[in-house]
């Protein structure tokens, strides 16, 4: 059973990255400034959730964490600036 969580819970984090990616490229091919700044907002918000939830794997019930790997946030690769 536990193993069938883990591979669930690695499913899930592939599909949120996979859906940010989605609207990040959604947000490239975007026309509009208000289009492009929801589908950057989206893939944000999918990305946060596949952070969060590889987080959440990487913890033991009590705290302790798994892996001594230093965290870093792949969020802050995201943003994508408009050119006026």
């Amino acid at each position: 059973m536990g193993r069938y969580l883990e591979e669930f819970v690695q499913e899930r984090i592939a599909k949120y990255r996979e859906l940010g990616e989605q609207a990040r490229n959604s947000a490239l091919n975007a026309k509009a400034p208000e289009a492009i700044d929801m589908y950057m907002a989206m893939a944000a918000a999918w990305e946060h959730l596949a952070v969060e939830l590889q987080h959440l794997n990487d913890v033991q019930p009590h705290g302790e964490a798994r892996a001594s790997t230093p965290y870093t946030d792949p969020l802050s690769r995201t943003f994508v600036g408009r050119q006026k």
